[in-house]
Parts: structure tokens; sequence; C-alpha cells
């Protein structure tokens, strides 16, 4: 059973793989200056996820990504699609109930979990902050469409049972991607806003300084979305 779950999370990793953005040059080291925004292994995450430096990353990614700004529409899209996954799956995972647990849906991306999500305010608050995200960046990235079903009846689950106020915050912390990401849609203007799909997990970069460095950070990169992966399947 464990092997079957393994072989899935590599399967699962391979199509995640075979949809990342491809970044070069300036951009790409832009980007990997952010990796650390991404990764939620490390001791002291939410303390990392909550600086400014990543709170402006996320509120907006392409500006803060000043030398991504002359991708294509497409390639911004899915761009923006990652940093919204990426920072959907950090409130998850820094989220907890009130006695001090893992929020239902963290690893567990069922609509059966709704239920139990409802039975905590904060989960609550947290998951509809994080399932409005996914749903915006899989409508951005095309490839992702397929399960954007189950995502918004997740959502829509979540939001019947959510306490006043909850979805206003939600609506707070989401708003400034979602406009960004319309605005650089409509002007075709390279400086224009947001992030990122290079991962479900995603904001983990590949830095490319010369050929050694872009091979290793390519790696590194590689394992951690594979990590992603199968982790959420558990």
């Amino acid at each position: 059973m464990k092997f079957a779950q393994i072989a899935l999370g590599l399967v699962a990793a391979t199509a995640v793989l075979a949809d990342t953005v491809s970044l070069s040059g300036d951009c790409k080291k832009a980007y990997a200056d952010y990796e650390e925004c991404g990764k939620t292994e490390v001791d002291g995450f939410e303390k990392i996820y909550q600086s400014d430096k990543c709170q402006n990353y996320y509120k907006d990614p392409i500006a803060t990504l000043s030398k991504c700004g002359e991708l294509d529409a497409e390639t911004k899209d899915k761009l923006i699609a990652d940093v919204k996954f990426s920072q959907a799956f950090n409130v998850l995972h820094t989220a907890k109930t009130e006695d001090g647990k893992a929020c239902p849906l963290y690893r567990n991306k069922n609509v059966d979990k709704v239920k139990d999500t409802c039975a905590s305010k904060s989960c609550t608050t947290a998951s509809i902050e994080a399932y409005k995200l996914y749903v915006e960046g899989k409508k951005l990235n095309k490839n992702k469409e397929s399960t954007i079903a189950t995502y918004e009846e997740i959502l829509k689950g979540l939001q019947e049972c959510a306490p006043a106020g909850a979805n206003d915050a939600a609506n707070n912390s989401t708003s400034t991607v979602a406009g960004n990401s319309t605005d650089a849609n409509a002007n075709g203007n390279a400086a224009a806003n947001n992030g990122t799909q290079v991962s479900v997990n995603g904001t983990n970069a590949n830095a490319n300084a010369n050929s050694q460095t872009s091979g290793a950070s390519t790696l590194k990169y590689t394992m951690a979305l594979v990590i992603a992966a199968v982790y959420a399947l558990f």
C-alpha cells in the first residue's frame, strides 16, 4: 500500500514537472532569490513566510520579479498561477486548529474533509483563502483546469459553513494578486504584476549564474517538486 502511494506520488510529480514554467537568464536568477518563500520543510518557515520579503513577493510577484516582466502572456499566467499555488500551500501549512493540529484539508484535498474543516474557525478561514488561490491559479494555467471542479466544490462547501467575516478576510488576502493578473494580461505590459506555477507547492527556484550552478539548482528544485507531490498524497 505504501509503495503504491509513493508510486502515485512520483507519477503526480512527473506531471508537475512536465508543466513546469521555463525561466531563463535574469528572470531565473530573480526567481531563485525567493526560493526560501516556498521551503516549508525548513525550521522557522512560518517566520520566513511572514517576512516582508515573502509577503511582498506573494502580493505582487511580477512587480517583485522585475526581471521577469517581459515574459509572454502564457508563461506569465503560468508563473502567476504557480505563485498562487505556492501561497495556497503555505497558508494551509501554517494554519492550525484551535488545539494546534494541522487543518484537515492540508494533507487531503478531498470534499469529505470540508465537514471536519468547518469544525475549526481558523482552519475554515485559512482553507477558504487557500482554495480561492488554488481555483484562481487553475483558471490561469489551462493545463490544470481539468481538476478545477473538485477545488471549486471544496471552496463552495467551505464558504457555506464559514463564520462571519471569513470570506472577507480571504478576499482581502487574494484580491491584489488576482487584480494584478488581470492587469498584466489586459495591458500586455512587462512591468505589470504576479507570479508562478513552477510547482504545486511551488516557489522553489532555479538559479543560473553558470551551467554548473544551474544544474545544481535544477536538481534541488526537481527533488523539492517530487517530495511535494508525494507529500500531498498522505
